[in-house]
């Protein structure tokens, strides 16, 4: 199992050190057909959750396409993982018109992060739990992070502690 979780954190780590150098391609991104790729990749892991996932009519941006598709994949595939026992998994991607682009937010009702622990979420190798409890390498939230700053947006956490976590990313207006 040793060998296994160092192969993965390799592979996280040579993604995670091709986003920095990576030139961002500029394209017209259309988030329903991501999410709905993305979905039906995680088919399995959303029956294993036995979740609910809902998603609004989402917006076009512009940005890289493998780029986004690794923001959202981290952020559902976390949303998924992260559920509470006992507790109605759900998740919803939502989109809101704002005056000078677009608000996505990924949400979920499962575990949370506690207030203190939200500033440790975005660094690289940072876990905020046992292996044990969940799998993962701690670089999937680092990488969400990098993606946005090549596109210039803000990706933010707001959770309470214990009833689910919300990550909400301001995409600027797409130039016409």
């Amino acid at each position: 199992e040793t060998v296994q979780r160092r192969g993965v954190q390799v592979q996280d780590v040579l993604t995670y050190a091709r986003t920095l150098d990576a030139p961002v391609t500029r394209e017209c991104v259309d988030l329903n057909a991501l999410v709905d790729g993305i979905l039906t990749d995680l088919e399995a892991d959303i029956r294993q959750a036995g979740a609910t996932v809902d998603v609004d009519d989402l917006p076009l941006v512009e940005g890289d396409p493998m780029q986004m598709r690794m923001l959202f994949q981290n952020l559902i595939g976390n949303a998924l993982k992260f559920r509470l026992a006992g507790r109605k998994h759900r998740v919803s991607v939502s989109a809101s018109a704002e005056r000078l682009g677009h608000r996505v937010t990924v949400q979920d009702n499962g575990i949370g992060i506690r207030p203190e622990d939200q500033h440790k979420v975005f660094g690289l190798f940072n876990r905020l739990h046992l292996r044990d409890q969940y799998a993962g390498t701690g670089i999937g939230l680092s990488l969400c992070q990098r993606v946005a700053e090549n596109h210039h947006f803000a990706i933010e956490v707001d959770s309470d502690g214990h009833s689910g976590t919300a990550f909400t990313m301001q995409f600027p207006e797409m130039p016409v």
